[in-house]
C-alpha cells in the first residue's frame, strides 16, 4: 500500500508541475500583452515577439516570485515597465521590428 501512494504522489506532484507550467504560460503572455500595450500606450512602439516575461524567485520577504522582463536574447533584464519604456525611449530600434512601415 505504501509503494501505490507514493506512485500516487509522484503523479500528483507531476501533474502539479505541468499545472504550474501551463498557468506559467498563460501568466507569461497575459504579462507580456500588458507590457506591449503600455509601450505602444507610452511610446508609439510595437514591441517584438522576441521580449519576454518570466518570473524569478523573489529575495523580498514574504514575496515568493518577482516579474522579470527580457529583451530580445536576453541581452538586457528590466524589473517592470517603467524601464522598458525608459529604456525604448532612448533606443526605439530595440523594440525590434516595427510592422507598420513609416511612408516617406
Amino acid at each position: 500500500k505504501e509503494e501505490e501512494q507514493e506512485e500516487e504522489e509522484d503523479e500528483v506532484e507531476e501533474e502539479d508541475e505541468e499545472a504550474w507550467a501551463q498557468l506559467q504560460l498563460t501568466k507569461g503572455q497575459a504579462a507580456k500583452h500588458e507590457l506591449a500595450q503600455q509601450v505602444l500606450a507610452e511610446t508609439g512602439l510595437r514591441l517584438g515577439d522576441d521580449w519576454s516575461v518570466a518570473w524569478e524567485p523573489s529575495t523580498v520577504v514574504g514575496k515568493k516570485f518577482k516579474k522579470v522582463i527580457f529583451s530580445p536574447g536576453r541581452e538586457r533584464k528590466f524589473n517592470s515597465p517603467k524601464g522598458v519604456v525608459e529604456h525604448l525611449r532612448e533606443h526605439p530600434e530595440a523594440a525590434g521590428q516595427q510592422v507598420e512601415a513609416e511612408e516617406a
